[in-house]
C-alpha cells in the first residue's frame, strides 16, 4: 500500500521499488551497478536521483560503517570543494541506512547531495539525490516522498 498521491510513477526492479513524481523522467543510462536514473525537468532546476546496487565480496565482510567511510572518501576525492554537512544513522527500516548530506562543485554547478547508504547480505545499496540549490529548495517534499516509497526486496 502506498501513501503517495496518484501523480507518481513507479519503477519496479528485481531488487528494489520506488515511486517518483510524474513530472520527472527516467533516463536510460547503461552503467554497471546503476539501476536507475530519474531527472527533474531541467527548465525549472537541476535535480536527479539514482540507485546503485553493488555486490560486495563476502570474504571482505564489509560493514555499513566501513562502507559509509569508503563512500565518503570516494566522493570527497571526486567532488571539488566537498563539504560534509550531516551524517545520520536511520534505523527505522529493515536495513539500516546512513543518510549523508554534502555539497560540492561538479563542473561549474554548485550542487547539494543527499545519499542513503545501506549494506545487507554482502550488497551495498546507494540511493543518491543531486540538486542545485533551487532544485533542493523546490524538491524537499518530492525527496521525502521518494525515500518513503523506496523498498529493497
Amino acid at each position: 500500500m502506498s501513501f503517495l498521491p496518484d501523480n507518481y510513477n513507479e519503477i519496479f526492479g528485481n531488487e528494489y521499488y520506488i515511486k517518483y513524481p510524474n513530472h520527472w523522467n527516467e533516463v536510460d543510462i547503461q552503467v554497471p551497478n546503476l539501476k536507475f536514473v530519474i531527472r527533474a525537468p531541467e527548465y525549472d532546476f537541476y535535480g536527479s536521483a539514482n540507485l546503485v546496487i553493488e555486490y560486495l565480496d563476502p570474504k571482505e565482510n564489509i560493514s555499513l560503517e566501513e562502507y559509509k567511510d569508503i563512500s565518503i572518501s570516494q566522493v570527497s576525492n571526486q567532488i571539488t570543494n566537498f563539504s560534509l554537512i550531516n551524517i545520520e544513522l536511520e534505523q527505522n527500516r529493515i536495513i539500516n541506512f546512513y543518510k549523508l548530506e554534502y555539497t560540492g562543485l561538479q563542473g561549474k554547478m554548485d550542487l547539494r547531495y543527499i545519499q542513503y547508504i545501506g549494506v545487507a547480505l554482502d550488497t551495498a545499496i546507494v540511493l543518491t539525490f543531486t540538486f542545485d540549490e533551487a532544485g533542493y529548495n523546490t524538491s524537499k517534499s518530492d525527496i521525502q516522498d521518494m525515500v518513503k516509497s523506496f523498498k529493497i526486496k
